[in-house]
């Protein structure tokens, strides 16, 4: 049960930092909405944060060759 509650909490703080909530709401958020959301709509909610992890990493990928490159 805890490790599926720090698993939740955590797509939860991925999910609003990546669409830039501030550090201290984002915890303050999560722990709401570990609690909240159904089961159902967490594993929705969670691949969405995994899109979202992907994009960031191809988007830094991405600005580190154009700086590279000129």
């Amino acid at each position: 049960m805890a490790e599926d509650t720090y698993e939740r909490h955590n797509t939860f703080c991925r999910l609003l930092t990546g669409l830039g909530v501030d550090e201290k709401t984002t915890a303050a958020d999560a722990c709401e909405m570990e609690h909240a959301v159904s089961r159902e709509r967490y594993e929705t909610l969670k691949m969405l944060a995994e899109k979202q992890k992907g994009k960031r990493e191809v988007r830094y990928y991405d600005d580190s060759n154009s700086e590279l490159g000129g």
